[in-house]
């Protein structure tokens, strides 16, 4: 079915009981039709039959039988309506509410004969047209929820992300698919009362009005605050809205975003468009969506398919932990080797990396770990996580003591090693001596500095891996093998830079020998037991701080 489904499924039914539409549009011509909308919640179309125009009405149940003053009985007799017959409607249009099923009424009149054909002055008298209709009678249809959508919604729950269903279905539909779907826990869940998480547009409307004016008011007095609080908090509490009208879905986007919240809306429709475009993350339906409403969104979903939200959630979170990771990364060397080449100087010796070096260190080896960190799978807990603040730093308190602790571990060991080598020689060989005599770091020990350096860097790659105290960076480590392989890559080019004599002397390092290779990959792994021992013990610290009573209160 291509276009509206309530519409496709009028006409699959048409068709399974053997009725062409497209012969009875041929056969009664249309002469003015006004389309559904929200706010009317009907459609009219006139037709010539048999030279006389009918009026044709299909929309909300109610709608329908509250323009209508008579009923066609099942034996073809009007008759006029009776309170019995709304009663008994009433009763079967909620039992089929009940059951999650939409349902739509239908209704006709006779014009007078003396009704003006022309389709301007047929729209002048739309709303008198539609008056005094012939109830015919209502049908039920149901639109079987994908069976993906019940757990995307537990999963945006669990992700610590607040569902609501705005819809222009009545109450009893919309509180029936809510359950169904997860988002109420009972399906006779109250409506319209204090504290009830299901409402219709006229009680909404009026709690958005009566919070509306005290927050536009200033100064506000502490009974006026507590209001504005209460109507804030069950605004923002609702879980279904029904009966809704365009605006709703705008009005709603501007309470949340007052709290402070990040807010996505969903939509498919023109009348959609100025929420889809207030909020955060607007996302329109690409097969049903209209073209306004794609483009007052940011995202376009191919499939109209509301799990695929939860997928893109997923990444979007896991993308975000990769950003971090690689964030970690870079700070943990611009901290230490800023701090390593502003503390040379003052041990006397010359700055111990060179322009070229740092280039390396911090453009072209950093391209290799963006994409080594990057290539990161999303880590299984990703969706247990509470979303992030709209204004929450992307360094964590938790990143932060990382950097800085992995920092200083760094700047003690290079400026130890700094300080051996200007006092002891290590790592000098003995045609540098006059290079040493004179006060400067030798080629050798350039080299063997340069790459004792960025081979901290690349065990450090694993250690960023972790974001947390709880997760070490080894945790799926052979998984990844992308990473692995970028690893190496960086090991290699390292190992071609000191090895390679042309690049040797570019960089300003010597060369260096089995014996030094070994000192170099003795003392860098180092940094992934000082990481591992500062998580556990971070680790430890938050258990006892988790199990500590309480203080008593004054």
């Amino acid at each position: 079915v291509v276009g509206n489904s309530t519409e496709g499924a009028l006409l699959l039914w048409l068709e399974e009981s053997g009725i062409s539409y497209k012969q009875l549009r041929e056969q009664f011509p249309e002469v003015y039709q006004v389309h559904f909308n929200s706010e009317r919640k009907r459609m009219t179309t006139v037709i010539n039959y048999n030279g006389r125009l009918i009026v044709l009405v299909k929309g909300a149940p109610e709608v329908v039988l509250g323009n209508a003053t008579q009923i066609l009985g099942n034996d073809g007799q009007l008759r006029p309506i009776t309170e019995q017959d709304l009663a008994r409607a009433q009763e079967f249009l909620q039992d089929s509410a009940s059951q999650a099923m939409r349902t739509l009424g239908f209704g006709y009149a006779v014009l007078p004969p003396d009704t003006p054909t022309d389709e301007d002055i047929l729209h002048e008298r739309r709303d008198e047209i539609e008056r005094n209709l012939i109830f015919v009678g209502f049908i039920a249809i149901r639109d079987p929820l994908r069976p993906d959508v019940k757990q995307a919604v537990e999963e945006c729950q669990s992700a610590g992300i607040k569902v609501k269903m705005i819809t222009g279905d009545n109450v009893e539909t919309a509180r029936a698919i809510a359950y169904d779907v997860g988002l109420l826990d009972r399906r006779d869940a109250a409506i319209d009362v204090e504290g009830a998480t299901v409402l219709t547009h006229d009680r909404f409307e009026e709690l958005y009005e009566k919070w509306s004016a005290l927050y536009r008011k200033t100064p506000r007095s502490e009974a006026e605050q507590k209001e504005l609080e209460k109507y804030e908090e069950q605004l923002a509490g609702m879980q279904v809205l029904a009966r809704a009208r365009p605006l709703d879905k705008l009005k709603m986007v501007e309470l949340l975003q007052t709290r402070q919240e990040v807010v996505a809306m969903t939509g498919d429709g023109t009348n959609d468009a100025p929420a889809l475009k207030k909020a955060d993350v607007g996302l329109a339906m690409g097969i049903a969506g209209t073209e306004v409403a794609k483009e007052a969104s940011k995202i376009v979903l191919l499939d109209d398919s509301f799990s695929t939200i939860v997928k893109a959630v997923h990444w979007g979170r896991a993308l975000y932990e990769n950003i971090q990771r690689f964030v970690q990364f870079q700070l943990t060397i611009n901290v230490s080797a800023l701090t390593i080449a502003f503390l040379g100087p003052f041990f006397g010796v010359e700055p111990p990396f060179t322009v070229l070096q740092l280039l390396w260190i911090n453009v072209i080896m950093d391209t290799f770990a963006s994409i080594a960190l990057c290539s990161e799978p999303p880590r299984p807990g990703v969706m247990k996580q509470k979303p992030k603040r709209r204004d929450e730093n992307i360094v964590t308190p938790a990143m932060f003591t990382t950097i800085m602790s992995t920092a200083a571990f760094y700047v003690v060991i290079m400026i130890t090693l700094l300080l051996l080598m200007k006092y002891t020689g290590i790592f000098a060989r003995q045609e540098e001596q006059k290079i040493l005599d004179a006060g400067k770091v030798t080629p050798t020990q350039a080299g063997v500095f340069f790459s004792i350096y960025v081979f901290f860097q690349i065990f450090n790659l694993i250690n960023c891996r972790s974001l947390v105290p709880e997760e070490s960076g080894f945790k799926g480590l052979g998984v990844n093998k992308a990473f692995l392989g970028i690893a190496g890559t960086i090991m290699v080019v390292q190992i071609l830079i000191t090895e390679f004599k042309p690049l040797a002397d570019i960089f300003k390092v010597g060369t260096l020998d089995l014996q030094e290779w070994i000192y170099v990959l003795l003392i860098t792994p180092t940094v992934l037991l000082f990481a591992e021992s500062a998580r556990r013990i971070r680790l430890a610290k938050t258990g006892r701080a988790e199990l500590a009573p309480a203080p008593a209160s004054a």
